[in-house]
């Protein structure tokens, strides 16, 4: 593994684009080879359209712990709920959220 701080470090392949709910481009991370995470500010209905189009299931688990939860967990349910009602899915959302902290 490669020190970050070092200049010959790799960088992580990034995707830079506009979605129309922000207003700063979001950008989409390449794992693998694969896009597979996504940074943006105020995404929330776009990433769960996302999660709805490319990952159907009938059950979506949201997993954080207790200081994101209180700062996010409830517009991102929200919002899958919404994605999900749209997709005309009567899939489950479940949330589990743990104390913070790495224990």
């Amino acid at each position: 593994m490669m020190n970050p701080n070092t200049k010959n470090s790799e960088k992580a392949t990034t995707i830079a684009s506009n979605v129309p709910e922000s207003t700063v481009p979001i950008h989409t991370v390449q794992v693998l080879g694969i896009n597979s995470v996504t940074l943006g500010y105020g995404i929330a209905g776009y990433v769960a359209t996302q999660i709805v189009t490319l990952a159907p299931a009938s059950t979506f688990l949201i997993g954080t712990d207790s200081n994101i939860a209180g700062l996010h967990l409830d517009s991102l349910k929200h919002s899958l709920q919404l994605a999900l009602n749209s997709a005309g899915s009567n899939t489950r959302v479940l949330t589990y959220v743990v104390p913070p902290g790495e224990s």
